[in-house]
């Protein structure tokens, strides 16, 4: 079986905006017209808080739209990354059928790397989705669409992503730059009728572990096509500038992920690191058919081609990466029932879907604010905090609610995140998935004679 890809690559230079901290994209194809795919990416990015794309964020911009201040206050294109796009096992385009990526056109011998900064740049919306004023951290979710010329042999494509980053890791000495990557299937599944569409996940890009603990992220995750989705612990290229981190936490199990779940499991053992320390992980989604199926790809070079996908070879793969800080005791807000994570919920169209996500602080303290995010980037509806009456542990609430309507048919996360009035935010957030159907009604038609 042969796959098809073209590889998308973003680079960062010591001259760039050395802040991120983590993050990751995935995508869905719109359509196809003559070889060139449209391309929706969803990147979460999270900075170094002030010189990420908000530029001088405050906890009032969240939900914003920064794209024009991104683009105001930061002289190059380039400043956050310089993106690359790679056409593998494309050795010669004719001349009288070149291929065109915004005003650039391409034609005869291809080079494996072509510059589309300027494409990508003028091409992405970014809208402020989280910030932590006190671990100094933003997070945006940026969108871009493009018409993506398939120019390969095979059915994929691979976006890579490299970036400054804030701060090297103190745990091992490890690469300035981070990694992304996202491997993308090109072509219409034999099955859906449709593309492919990656899985999605809600994540921080910033961790605060407590030493000397186990703890445990499940990570949320849906996928539009009801593929099978396996996590694993990125290895190889995924892992670019993080192998000696990787390696050394995988020793002894202290870093594990559990591939059904998704589930982060990692224990701060102080014999291999201790308060202050910070390193790096990244992580892959996979989605896998449930039966084996064909995919039809076109070629922007030279036509139309069907693959053989098995239900044994992942259709995409998803890499993230999250920063950890290890910190001594901080006793940070927890989550109680009765709201469990990850828990998934099916809602008709015309419905109201209210629920209370509850969070206990530690001894004294009291929770300042809750923050409510959504995967799709649309705005959600709660209460902000109410405390409990009568209680002596100080837990509060927040009510999410939702009046579902078409334009939200479809799957999304909406994911709670907790902080206290010391600024200490709960470790993971609480999450929700949901599937938004719409109503059907069905007419038998009786006759008789």
């Amino acid at each position: 079986m042969m796959f098809g890809l073209f590889a998308l690559f973003v680079w960062s230079t010591l001259q760039t905006v050395s802040g991120f901290y983590g993050g990751g994209f995935t995508y869905s194809l719109l359509s196809e017209k003559n070889g060139y795919y449209k391309t929706k990416l969803v990147f979460l990015n999270g900075w170094k808080l002030g010189i990420g794309p908000c530029f001088n964020c405050s906890g009032n911009d969240i939900g914003v739209d920064v794209t024009e201040r991104k683009q105001q206050n930061y002289q190059s294109r380039s400043e956050f990354g310089r993106w690359i796009l790679e056409f593998p096992l494309v050795h010669y385009i004719p001349p009288n059928s070149p291929i065109v990526l915004g005003n650039i056109t391409y034609k005869g011998h291809l080079n494996d790397d072509i510059d589309i900064t300027s494409y990508v740049y003028e091409n992405t919306r970014d809208e402020v989705l989280m910030i932590s004023q006190h671990d100094g951290w933003e997070m945006e979710r940026s969108e871009t669409v493009m018409d993506i010329p398939f120019a390969g042999k095979e059915a994929y494509f691979d976006l890579n992503f490299w970036v400054g980053l804030h701060e090297r890791s103190t745990l091992l000495q490890s690469s300035q730059t981070a990694h992304l990557q996202a491997k993308i299937l090109a072509g219409v599944r034999s099955d859906t009728g449709k593309p492919n569409n990656g899985p999605i996940t809600l994540i921080k890009p910033v961790y605060r572990l407590e030493m000397d603990k186990q703890h445990r992220i499940e990570l949320p995750y849906i996928d539009v096509d009801e593929d099978m989705v396996k996590c694993s612990l990125a290895n190889f290229v995924e892992a670019a500038g993080l192998e000696n981190t990787m390696d050394y936490l995988k020793k002894d199990q202290t870093l594990t992920i559990n591939e059904k779940t998704c589930t982060l499991h990692m224990f701060t053992n102080s014999s291999k690191m201790q308060p202050g320390d910070t390193f790096d992980v990244a992580f892959n989604m996979r989605d896998y058919p449930r039966t084996n199926i064909l995919v039809d790809t076109v070629s922007a070079v030279d036509g139309r081609h069907k693959y053989r996908m098995d239900t044994m070879y992942s259709l995409s793969s998803i890499v993230y990466r999250v920063h950890f800080v290890v910190t001594a005791q901080t006793d940070p807000p927890i989550f109680t029932s009765p709201a469990p994570n990850k828990l998934r919920y099916t809602i008709y169209v015309g419905s109201e879907f209210t629920i209370s996500v509850f969070a206990k602080p530690s001894y004294q303290r009291q929770i300042k604010r809750f923050d409510v995010i959504r995967s799709d980037g649309k705005p959600v509806n709660f209460t902000g905090v109410i405390p409990m009456s009568n209680n002596q542990d100080n837990t509060s609430f927040t009510t999410i609610s939702l009046e579902a309507t078409d334009k939200d048919v479809g799957k999304f996360i909406i994911c709670v995140n907790a902080e206290d009035n010391l600024g200490f935010s709960s470790v993971e957030m609480l999450c929700l998935i949901l599937n938004i159907k719409r109503k059907y009604t069905i007419i038998f038609l009786l006759s008789c004679k």
